[in-house]
């Protein structure tokens, strides 16, 4: 009946294969599924259960014990229950709601999922605290659809099992407290080991979830655990919907890597030769170019489509199926064997051992064939480095699935689309009347000439952008211009007389990316991407070359102080004006108050009213003007909801999202803020919506009081253009001038907020702080370098793996990281924390390109280790004197060259590298010859070990002056045993005599270590007082 308990106690030794998880699958099906089951810490079980979650097309999968938890996976504070996405389905988002000690619950869709763990080996009173723990936090769920999955370790026959023990009668009342419905339905064992079986692994939810469970069954398979999976299937009414028949996205696509570029250039030749004149309707003109770039498309390349869910892991083949196969029919044979009514011991271990040699074998071949499938991936670095490899260690590749507004929930989607594209309101724009003396805006246009054309179109060569509704890709529209670009000219003639844009043009794609650390059911939670037609993006660059070379001859121009979006202009440019600013104080014996303010969704906020006053101030061209009129009207977003239906949302704010206008036209409405009359004092620092303003006062006061005001009136002046400030996201930072400082609990008050002046302020990608150290943006970019490199570790093994050709160009990546504001910091690096902070990442991603173990010596190339010289500048010695020959100073050149106490090793290494032993002399001779690489080799290892072990003689020595014994640890071990003196008094002083393969120093200098003005400890002062404290 009960045989030993389902479940061994968790251990940190090689995991055994034991348990399976529980996992719990949604499929894009009329009844999705769930998986859930117990790995055990078992990595093979984690691996196939995998395979089982692709098999299945299983969403989703709750695991108990897994071996361990990936990034991408939801567990538990404790490690010991998972939930896992499986992102390549037509499955909904999973975010998570909380975690706790033995518990973790999920947001997927519309149903809130819990998984949850509690051991075997703990008592019963324990169980009943930890339901009780449990059951506010399915209280706090999100009303409605709750599912709470695992392994309880509870056996009751109200799930099927034999019997019913306490934690099982405890368990069932608990379900009824809390509202729950019990799902188990059979009694197929969940958990299964030689001598018996049990099922402890349930399954519950609410009554609204339970009534669409459609299926729920302990599948037979092997699982290399001893517990089995569980496979549970839901119905989604809005998945039946699009199961039933294949789905067809209005948005066409094609294989852009299969692009034949001749067959295009012919095709675009074919297109044009036949193609209708231009006619008086710019939509219907629109149109018809959009067709024959269509065709274009159809003749050059096939068509995409969305890859149906794998059906295996990347590692899987037919063989580890055979495998799993023959080890699940030795199984079989084993339980057929164990229930005749005669059986023999003998034979039932021999056939439950072949079952053993089976696992054992299956496990094997997994692993073979991971680290194959992994040799195959890092061999293909050397021809594609940027390829799915790098792009998966650096979390740059989208999981295969559709859209996120084809899975978020209806009422979701919709508040999210109203959020990022507001309703108009009734707002009018502060009068912007062009300065005294401007000319009257021209009324004429000049046609668009091939050079004009040409130089717009060049730009989309090498891009690789994703293309707008219309499905062209920007290097086939590059294409089609050379065959095709007398329809384009006229075309965008005809749009310049008539003063209209294309309304198709007008129109994007709309895509959803989720912002990291936010919330999944707010709005704030996601950036908005619209794609744009290529063919209207390439009218667009024609008229901002026309716009941008207006304001730069004719203006007026925008205000210096805008940095965003202009050429030759940068980030590092913007933080190079405020750190000019405060040095220019500084001299004056100034401090600098700086202010940042953030806009919340600016760009899809500035009301249209607000822009084209901005371009009656700057005096465009009234075609101009009249053309960006209508640019900005009756645009629209197209997106694709969870019912396949094309929906569209009319944006009647801000700048048009991935259009080439956008931020030009931003700039040109935010610019009547910059140009404003500033208070003395008072300077604005803009980098596209980044707003900063400094304030400069004789002392903290003054600064402070003008950063108040002047900070209303900067707010004030956004609100004016119809923009709304996020406040609380409002950051102060204050730059001392000489003799001043920051008082404690510092703040100010902008518009009617406090606003608190900290130490750092994160300002354009750098942690700035009131001194320009430097030292808080080092700590937190060393972090972030070590982390990409370690993520490069992965694919840069020290044996195998990609050349050194590649390696090289992963380091660069992290120079490219490293070396972001260079110009603003480089006069920080005087600091010796800031370098050590640097030099810990060039380290790692150093060793990988090497083919090196963190292990490696660098002593002599670097002078750190056991030379006098360092030693001394670190405080661990009195003297920088060398104490092999009592030279004045021991550096890793005096022990390379000059001490006598390596005459003998040195004898050998000049042989063979030569007598010039200078640093570069050396390192050349080692990459000359491989023997004087061997001969440089063993020199360092003999010398430095030795160096080293008298290093730990002297170290070791309980009477060594204070200056050796600050450093706690084996010497200090080492005097607290010196100080328990034997009877008499006498007390045990290390000789501190160098091991007899170190030459002998001078006996000028003597052989001990210790010094003697320093007498030994009495033992009556005991080991814990005098100078070792």
């Amino acid at each position: 009946m009960g045989g030993p308990k389902c479940n061994p106690p968790a251990t940190r030794g090689r995991p055994q294969a034991q348990s399976t998880p529980t996992v719990a699958t949604a499929e894009a099906q009329p009844e999705p599924a769930e998986e859930n089951g117990n790995l055990n810490h078992c990595r093979a079980a984690q691996d196939l259960m995998a395979q089982t979650m692709a098999s299945w097309t299983a969403s989703l999968a709750v695991v108990a014990e897994p071996y361990s938890i990936p990034s991408n996976w939801l567990g538990d504070l404790d490690s010991l229950v998972a939930i896992v996405p499986r992102p390549s389905t037509d499955s909904p988002p999973l975010s998570l709601i909380e975690r706790g000690h033995g518990y973790v619950a999920a947001m997927w869709g519309e149903i809130a999922v819990m998984g949850v763990y509690f051991s075997p080996n703990r008592q019963l009173a324990e169980f009943e605290a930890y339901l009780a723990y449990l059951a506010p936090a399915v209280a706090r769920m999100p009303p409605g659809q709750v599912a709470v999955l695992g392994d309880l370790n509870a056996r009751s026959m109200a799930w099927g099992d034999r019997v019913t023990k306490p934690k099982g009668r405890v368990l069932e009342l608990w379900a009824t407290t809390v509202g729950l419905s019990l799902l188990n339905r059979g009694n197929t064992y969940t958990c299964v080991r030689r001598r018996g079986g049990s099922i402890v692994d349930v399954s519950f939810a609410t009554p609204a979830l339970a009534t669409r469970v459609r299926r729920w069954e302990v599948d037979l398979a092997v699982t290399l655990s001893d517990h089995r999976h569980v496979r549970i299937e839901i119905a989604d009414h809005s998945s039946a919907v699009r199961s039933g028949r294949e789905r067809v996205s209005p948005f066409p696509r094609w294989a852009l890597t299969r692009l034949d570029r001749e067959m295009a250039k012919e095709a675009a030749f074919v297109q044009d030769w036949f193609g209708q004149p231009t006619g008086p309707d710019v939509d219907d003109a629109a149109l018809r170019l959009r067709g024959a770039m269509t065709e274009v498309c159809n003749a050059s390349m096939p068509r995409s489509h969305r890859p149906p869910p794998k059906k295996a892991v990347y590692w899987w083949s037919t063989d580890l199926e055979d495998l799993r196969v023959a080890c699940l029919g030795a199984l079989r044979s084993y339980r057929r064997y164990r229930r005749r009514a005669q059986g023999h011991a003998e034979e039932e271990d021999r056939l439950y051992a072949a079952y053993c040699d089976a696992k054992k074998v299956l496990r094997a071949a997994i692993g073979a064939a991971k680290d194959a499938a992994r040799e195959e991936m890092l061999e293909s670095l050397n021809d594609d480095p940027w390829g799915r490899p790098y792009k998966a260690v650096r979390n740059k590749l989208r999981p295969i699935g559709p859209p996120l507004t084809e899975t978020l929930q209806p009422d979701l989607l919709e508040r999210v689309v109203r959020a990022l594209f507001p309703d108009r309101t009734p707002y009018t724009p502060p009068r912007m009347d062009p300065p005294r003396g401007s000319r009257e805006p021209a009324s004429g246009f000049d046609p668009v000439s091939a050079e004009e054309f040409d130089n717009a179109s060049d730009c989309l060569r090498s891009k690789r952008t994703a293309p707008g509704p219309d499905g062209v890709p920007a290097r086939v529209v590059a294409i089609a211009a050379k065959e095709m670009g007398g329809r384009f000219r006229d075309l965008f003639d005809l749009c310049f007389e008539v003063g209209r844009f294309p309304k198709p043009w007008k129109e994007g794609q709309l895509c959803l990316l989720r912002k990291e650390g936010r919330p999944a059911d707010s709005p704030s939670g996601y950036r908005p991407i619209v794609l744009l037609d290529e063919a209207g993006k390439l009218f667009e660059r024609v008229i901002a070359a026309r716009l941008n070379e207006h304001l730069a001859t004719t203006g007026p121009n925008l205000a210096d102080s805008q940095y965003g979006f202009r050429s030759g202009r940068s980030t590092i440019d913007a933080v190079m004006r405020l750190k000019s600013i405060t040095a220019e104080a500084a001299e004056r014996g100034d401090g600098v108050m700086a202010v940042s303010f953030d806009i919340a969704n600016a760009f899809n906020s500035i009301p249209h009213s607000a822009i084209l006053e901005a371009l009656r101030y700057h005096g465009v061209p009234t075609y101009l003007r009249s053309l960006l009129t209508d640019y900005l009207s009756d645009r629209e977003v197209l997106y694709v909801n969870g019912d396949d239906r094309l929906q569209r949302r009319q944006v009647e704010t801000g700048v048009p999202q991935g259009s080439v206008l956008g931020p030009l036209l931003w700039n040109l409405g935010y610019n009547w803020l910059l140009r404003g009359t500033l208070l003395p004092g008072m300077d604005v620092i803009c980098y596209a919506d980044d707003t900063l303003i400094t304030a400069r006062g004789r002392s903290y006061e003054a600064a402070a009081m003008l950063a108040s005001v002047g900070g209303d009136l900067i707010v004030g002046r956004i609100r004016r253009l119809g923009l709304k400030v996020a406040l609380e996201k409002t950051e102060a930072l204050f730059f001392p001038g000489p003799r001043q400082r920051v008082p404690p609990a510092a703040h100010i008050e902008v518009g009617g907020v406090e606003v608190r002046v900290k130490a750092q302020m994160k300002y354009l990608g750098l942690t700035l702080d009131g001194r320009w150290h430097f030292t808080a943006h080092f700590k937190g970019l060393s972090e972030r370098l070590v982390r990409a490199a370690d993520s490069f570790g992965w694919l840069l093994p020290n044996l195998g793996g990609p050349r050194t050709r590649c390696r090289r160009l992963y380091a660069g990546v992290l120079k490219s990281m490293a070396l972001y504001g260079a110009p603003v910091w480089s006069d920080s690096l005087h600091r010796r924390e800031n370098v050590a902070l640097l030099r810990r990442p060039q380290r790692a991603i150093a060793l990988r390109v090497a083919r090196a173990y963190r292990t490696v010596g660098s002593a002599v190339l670097t002078g750190h280790g056991c030379f006098g010289n360092y030693l001394h500048r670190i405080g661990r010695e009195e003297s920088p004197s060398c104490h092999e020959c009592g030279a004045a100073v021991d550096s890793a050149q005096h022990t390379l060259a000059v001490c006598p106490g390596w005459e003998e090793q040195r004898r050998v290494l000049v042989g063979a590298v030569g007598q010039d032993l200078s640093l570069p002399s050396i390192v050349n001779a080692m990459l000359d010859d491989e023997r004087a690489w061997k001969a440089m080799a063993s020199f360092c290892e003999t010398v430095m070990s030795q160096k080293e072990a008298a290093e730990r003689e002297r170290e070791d020595d309980p009477s060594a002056p204070p200056l050796r014994r600050r450093r706690r640890g084996r010497r200090r071990r080492a005097y607290d045993r010196s100080s328990l003196a034997p009877p008499g008094g006498q007390q045990v002083v290390g000789t501190g005599v160098p091991p007899p393969a170190l030459h002998a120093p001078p006996p000028s200098r003597g052989n001990s270590a210790v010094s003697p003005a320093i007498p030994p400890i009495p033992p009556s002062q005991g080991g814990g007082a005098g100078p070792a404290s």
